[in-house]
């Protein structure tokens, strides 16, 4: 992937969660920053959730398995391969964090 298309990626994640807040905060009537960060937060967990394996939604599913067909699945490692969604939700999220310090201090 070349370093061009990273950077869409990046910038157009932090865009898209950007509108999503303005679109909560438009139709709430409050404002951008009240919820900018809590946003920013839901999105990285969201992002985190969907792009991790081995982790308790996967060990459920295992149990499942094993209590129904009697065999005990491959346990699998957590693992998890952060990507630039992931570091574009990040920033928008400490970036967030940071602007509503600022402005509530």
């Amino acid at each position: 992937m070349n370093i061009i298309r990273k950077y869409i990626i990046f910038i157009g994640t932090f865009l898209i969660i950007g509108i999503i807040n303005f679109a909560l905060t438009s139709s709430l009537d409050a404002s951008f920053f009240d919820y900018s960060v809590f946003v920013g937060f839901f999105s990285t967990i969201i992002i985190y959730f969907f792009t991790s394996t081995g982790g308790y939604t996967s060990r459920s599913l295992d149990v499942q398995i094993q209590g129904s067909t009697g065999l005990r699945p491959e346990g699998t490692q957590s693992k998890f391969n952060p990507s630039y969604v992931f570091f574009g939700s990040l920033a928008y999220f400490l970036t967030s964090l940071i602007v509503t310090i600022f402005i509530y201090l």
